[in-house]
């Protein structure tokens, strides 16, 4: 099976479930629902989760920072998305 443009539309559900997935994985992050991830929101889900990214909030900060495209300090979902396409993080 080629990856031809034409061909994309034949999964349009599996899209859509990943696109909610992906809204459900941003809305654990947005603990406050103001549709951004700051710094502080991010420290609080990885450290509940154990990660030990989320115990120096600076480290956080960075996190945000290296995935923060218009520079707000904040993560919004359009940065999410891209930032889960490329790998957690990656650039």
């Amino acid at each position: 099976m080629s990856c031809d443009s034409h061909e994309t539309s034949e999964h349009p559900k599996e899209e859509d479930e990943v696109g909610t997935d992906l809204r459900d994985a941003f809305k654990l992050f947005d603990k406050n629902g103001d549709g951004y991830i700051c710094a502080e929101e991010l420290q609080s889900v990885l450290s509940s989760m154990g990660i030990p990214q989320g115990k120096l909030l600076t480290d956080c900060r960075d996190m945000i920072r290296s995935v923060d495209v218009d520079g707000d300090g904040q993560v919004n979902f359009d940065e999410f998305k891209k930032m889960m396409a490329s790998g957690i993080g990656g650039k």
